[in-house]
C-alpha cells in the first residue's frame, strides 16, 4: 500500500475572531489613560509583547476612547484573557482593577463589534471621521509586526467594506462635519475674526480635535492643548500646529483661553463655576465660549449662568445642527442595516473558508484511494475496479457510523442528525428527495452536473 502523506489541517484556518479592552462606555478616562500605550494606536512595544504571550494574531487600536486587542485565535476566551492580563500588567495594575471596566467578545460578537467601531457607531460622536484612519494606521503597523493573519485580515476587510457603505449609503458621516460647522458658526458670532482669538483644547476627543482643525480653517492660529499624558498630548498638539500644556497649566491657559473646547469625558466635570468665574475676572470679562463635548459633561452646567460665558454641550450643538437628534438617530439605524447585512456576508463567506481545508484533506484521501486501488487492482476490469474503490472509500464511513449508532451518549435525535448531515454532504436528499430508500435507483453518475 502506498504511504499516506499527512493530512496538514493548519491551526490557524480554525481561528476566531475576539476583541477584549476597555472603552468610553465602560471605563473612565482615568483608567483609559493608565492602559494607553503612550505610543498611541498601533503600539509596537505591546504588540512584540502580545507575541511573546501567544496571540499569534494581534493588533493594538489605542485611541482617545478605546483601548482594545483585535486578534484571531483557536482559542479565543483565552486569548480575551490574556490581552486583558497584558493591558493590565504592562500598566502596573492588577488584572482586578481592571476587569469590572473591561469587554470580551469572540466569534460573531467581536466581528460585529469591529464593524460598528470601524463604522464610527461605538464612537461617542457617531459618524466621527478619524477612527477609520486611526483602525488603518493600528492594522498596518500590526501587518508590519507580522501579527496579521488570514482570519484578522479578512475581517478588517469585511469591516472597512461595510463602513465604505455607511459613509456613501447614509447621512451619517455629515453629522460631525455639521456640528463642527456650528462650532465655527458659534465662535464667529461670539468672537468675530478668529485670527486673534485664542483656542484651548482639554483632552484627546475625536470631536474635539475635529473641531479645533474647523476653527483652523476659518482662521484660529493661536491653539494650545491641555492633556494629562505628555507624550500623547505632545503628539497631538503638534500634529495640530498647537502648543502642549500639562494639566497643571491649566488654570493660567483659561485667562487666554477665547474659544474652550472641552474633550475629556472624564466623568465629572474638571471645569467648575469658581474656575470660569475667576479666568473672567482675569479676562477683564472678555467673553468665553465654551464647547463641553464630555459624555458625562467636563463643565458644571451651572457655568452657563454666568454672563461672559457661553457654554453649549454636544446636545446643544446637535439641537442647532440641521437634523438633529432625530437625524441622527435616523442615519444610525439605517447604517446598523447596512451593518447586519455585511455581518452576515462576512460570516458566511468567513465559514466557507474555513471549510475548504477539509475539503482539500477530502479530495486527497479520495486520491490517495483511488492511487492505491490503481495499484492494488491492476488487471482488473473497469467494474470491479470501481466496486474495489467504492468499497474503499465507504468502509471507514460505515465503520464510523455503525459505532456512532451504538454509542449510548447519542439519542436517536443525534444520529437522526448525523444521518441527515451525511447524506446532505452527499447530495443524497437533493437527489432523491429524501434519506436513502431500498428501491433507490443506483446512481451512474451521469446526472452529475445537474
Amino acid at each position: 500500500m502506498a504511504d499516506r502523506e499527512p493530512l496538514d489541517l493548519w491551526e490557524s484556518n480554525l481561528a476566531e475572531l475576539f476583541v477584549a479592552g476597555l472603552s468610553h462606555r465602560t471605563a473612565p478616562a482615568a483608567l483609559r489613560d493608565r492602559l494607553i500605550p503612550e505610543e498611541g494606536a498601533g503600539s509596537e512595544p505591546l504588540l512584540r509583547e502580545l507575541v511573546s504571550s501567544g496571540l499569534r494574531q494581534a493588533m493594538v487600536l489605542a485611541t482617545c476612547d478605546r483601548i482594545e486587542i483585535i486578534g484571531a485565535g483557536p482559542a479565543p476566551a483565552a486569548a480575551a484573557e490574556t490581552a486583558i492580563a497584558q493591558l493590565a500588567s504592562r500598566a502596573g495594575l492588577a488584572v482586578s482593577a481592571v476587569e469590572p471596566h473591561a469587554y470580551r467578545h469572540t466569534g460573531e460578537r467581536a466581528v460585529r463589534h469591529l464593524f460598528e467601531v470601524v463604522a464610527a457607531l461605538d464612537s461617542i460622536v457617531l459618524g466621527e471621521p478619524e477612527i477609520l484612519g486611526q483602525v488603518k494606521a493600528a492594522h498596518r503597523l500590526a501587518v508590519e509586526a507580522g501579527c496579521v493573519g488570514p482570519e484578522l485580515e479578512a475581517a478588517l476587510q469585511a469591516a472597512y467594506a461595510a463602513a465604505k457603505r455607511v459613509r456613501s449609503e447614509t447621512a451619517l458621516a455629515e453629522q460631525p462635519v455639521s456640528l463642527a460647522a456650528v462650532a465655527t458658526k458659534l465662535a464667529r458670532n461670539i468672537h468675530g475674526d478668529l485670527a486673534e482669538a485664542g483656542g484651548l483644547l482639554i483632552g484627546f476627543g475625536e470631536m474635539g480635535s475635529a473641531i479645533a482643525r474647523a476653527l483652523q480653517a476659518q482662521g484660529l492660529r493661536k491653539l494650545a492643548v491641555a492633556t494629562g499624558s505628555p507624550a500623547r498630548g505632545a503628539a497631538l498638539a503638534q500634529e495640530l500646529g498647537a502648543r502642549h500644556l500639562p494639566v497643571a497649566e491649566l488654570a493660567s491657559a483659561l485667562d487666554h483661553a477665547d474659544i474652550l473646547l472641552a474633550a475629556l469625558s472624564a466623568g465629572t466635570p474638571v471645569l467648575d463655576l469658581a474656575a470660569i468665574r475667576s479666568a473672567l475676572q482675569r479676562r477683564r470679562r472678555r467673553p468665553m465660549l465654551l464647547i463641553d463635548l464630555g459624555i458625562p459633561g467636563d463643565v458644571a452646567p451651572e457655568v452657563d449662568s454666568l454672563e461672559d460665558a457661553f457654554l453649549y454641550t454636544l446636545d446643544d450643538l446637535e439641537r442647532i445642527s440641521a437634523g438633529g437628534r432625530a437625524g441622527r438617530e435616523q442615519a444610525a439605524s439605517a447604517a446598523r442595516a447596512i451593518l447586519a447585512e455585511e455581518l452576515r456576508r462576512h460570516l458566511r463567506e468567513a465559514a466557507a473558508r474555513q471549510a475548504a481545508p477539509a475539503v482539500v484533506a477530502l479530495r486527497r484521501h479520495f486520491e490517495q484511494a483511488r492511487a492505491e486501488v490503481l495499484a492494488r487492482g491492476a488487471g482488473l476490469d473497469a467494474d470491479a475496479a470501481t466496486r474495489l474503490l467504492i468499497n474503499r472509500l465507504l468502509h471507514e464511513p460505515s465503520i464510523a457510523l455503525k459505532a456512532l449508532a451504538a454509542e449510548a451518549a447519542h439519542g436517536p435525535e443525534e444520529r437522526r442528525r448525523i444521518e441527515r448531515t451525511l447524506l446532505k454532504l452527499f447530495g443524497i436528499e437533493r437527489r432523491y428527495g429524501g434519506p436513502a430508500r431500498e428501491d433507490a435507483r443506483e446512481d451512474d453518475g451521469s446526472d452529475a452536473q445537474s
